[in-house]
């Protein structure tokens, strides 16, 4: 057994699992809401949650967003979606955007039902491999994913298709998406107020709050909480940390996670000994206090 590491935001991979292609029908599994979406308001992330199709095909959609912006985490629950190891999906938002394959991991919602959890945050639209400029200039293709996505474009999206390895295509009829994001948005609207942050302010900055050194050498494999290592056991952790106006982290806030506190107490130890921020600055040039937030994604590796 050996350690690996990688790194999305803050991604502490030990990695499991064999990955398999897809085999599949062409025609997927459409199946239609039988419940409408409910957002679901925590003290530090929002939730969009609709279910689909019913008895063995019953599927509950989870859409988690923890900070301003159009990325999102997504979860796939129900047995259409029981696998034995983790793979690939390849995801769809339609009719318009382009597939996008994406990492997953098995686990569960609730106690018993299985569930695809994606092991980074995704948009609507994949990025393209420039990625990040926010510019909104197409590429040689025609496409603007790298401009943010606004509702004008969530308008148009009325479903999700999911190819997952070795399964048969799943298409949920989603309809359009330009109001369940804009009530996601709103949410973490008031989110940000509640963590003292100025919502208009943060709209407008000249500069996002920036790491100071590689984020990727903040936490580390000696930062595996012993037992749990001992125990095999693996999880998934979301952080937010606060930055105040001279760039120094004075909170740490687990904003979702997977498995027992001694994960959570792992990351924000290791975030508040070793992470160094540039503040964010307004639209006028003056630091603010602001945030930074990430997943940690604790896992053994079978060699």
């Amino acid at each position: 057994m050996r350690l690996i590491l990688l790194w999305t935001m803050i991604f502490v991979s030990l990695f499991l699992s064999a990955r398999s292609e897809a085999k599949s029908d062409a025609s997927p599994l459409r199946l239609l809401p039988t419940s409408k979406w409910v957002a679901e308001y925590q003290n530090d992330g929002c939730r969009l949650i609709r279910q689909f199709g019913q008895d063995e095909n019953q599927v509950i959609v989870t859409f988690s967003r923890f900070s301003p912006g159009d990325q999102f985490n997504l979860t796939l629950a129900g047995e259409p979606f029981r696998m034995k190891s983790s793979g690939i999906a390849t995801l769809q938002f339609g009719p318009n955007e382009r597939e996008q394959r994406v990492d997953f991991l098995v686990g569960f919602l609730g106690p018993t039902m299985p569930a695809a959890i994606m092991s980074s945050a995704i948009r609507l639209a994949p990025m393209t491999e420039i990625g990040q400029s926010q510019t909104g200039e197409s590429n040689s293709n025609g496409y603007y994913d790298d401009a943010k996505i606004g509702a004008d474009r969530e308008k148009v999206v009325t479903y999700l298709r999911a190819r997952m390895p070795l399964h048969k295509p799943i298409q949920l009829e989603l309809g359009a998406m330009d109001r369940p994001f804009a009530a996601l948005n709103n949410c973490i609207d008031e989110l940000m107020v509640h963590w003292g942050l100025d919502v208009e302010k943060h709209k407008k900055l000249k500069q996002k709050v920036l790491p100071i050194g590689d984020p990727g050498a903040w936490i580390n494999s000696n930062d595996y909480p012993k037992k749990m290592l001992a125990e095999g056991q693996s999880s998934i952790v979301e952080y937010r940390l606060d930055v105040d106006e001279n760039g120094q982290v004075v909170g740490c806030h687990i904003q979702e996670t997977t498995r027992k506190k001694e994960f959570d107490d792992a990351v924000c130890n290791a975030l508040v000994r070793s992470a160094n921020f540039s503040p964010a600055i307004d639209a006028e040039g003056s630091p603010i206090r602001s945030y930074w937030n990430g997943r940690v994604h604790f896992q053994l590796t079978a060699m």
